[in-house]
């Protein structure tokens, strides 16, 4: 797995806008997200730039849901399908 970390200044959380300690992973398509606000969670980079510009009750859903990640879980935000009316997709990974 091609796996990098940085926590210099300036990081901070794609849901929350706090600062938080980012990994990108799977070539820098992937960023594993802990921020003391929102828990853990996984987000692509294409969700995150979909996700840049909306407002910050629109992405309090997301915070409220990554908040439920757990030992056996992570929530995943990703790109919808081209088919999709969503503008990103939801699901949970296992941590196994």
């Amino acid at each position: 797995m091609d796996t990098f970390s940085y926590t210099e200044a300036g990081n901070v959380c794609p849901l929350c806008k706090r600062p938080a300690i980012c990994t990108l992973y799977d070539g820098g398509n992937h960023k594993y997200v802990r921020c003391e606000n929102c828990n853990e969670f996984l987000i692509t980079c294409v969700a995150e730039q979909i996700l840049s510009p909306q407002p910050a009750t629109f992405l309090a859903q997301y915070s409220a849901l990554s908040k439920k990640s757990n030992d056996e879980q992570l929530l995943l935000i990703k790109s919808p399908s081209a088919d999709s009316k969503e503008l990103v997709h939801v699901k949970w990974k296992s941590r196994s």
